[in-house]
């Protein structure tokens, strides 16, 4: 599984635009930073799904992929110790960047959206 996840996040690193489009780069960062003032799961997945649903069919089904995979990678927790977070923190760089990476690049935000998401797609 290591030599996999190495090999996806090198995919993933090396594409020319990540699967959220650089286009969906700011909305995403808003919707992150509104979604840590009001925490309403529900709204914000809602929003985030509405986002999802205007990414080109290639990049979503990627990205479902990916998901079903991280999250069957945290299953095996007890062997693997990739939690959530840990997934969150060495995928979420690759998956969701702006053009250019400057110092006010939000790195924590993008981490903590791909780690809410795999929660909220375990609980839902």
């Amino acid at each position: 599984m290591h030599d996999l996840s190495g090999v996806f996040k090198l995919f993933f690193r090396e594409l020319p635009e990540p699967l959220f489009p650089f286009s969906t780069y700011e909305p995403v960062v808003k919707l992150a930073t509104k979604f840590t003032v009001d925490n309403n799961l529900d709204n914000f997945f809602g929003e985030l799904n509405r986002i999802l649903s205007t990414l080109p069919k290639e990049n979503l089904s990627l990205l479902l992929f990916l998901f079903k995979y991280l999250a069957a990678l945290e299953a095996h927790v007890q062997q693997n110790k990739m939690t959530r977070a840990n997934l969150s923190i060495v995928f979420a760089p690759n998956l969701l960047r702006p053009v250019t990476e400057t110092i006010d690049y939000h790195l924590q935000l993008g981490i903590h959206i791909l780690d809410s998401y795999l929660t909220w797609n375990t609980v839902y």
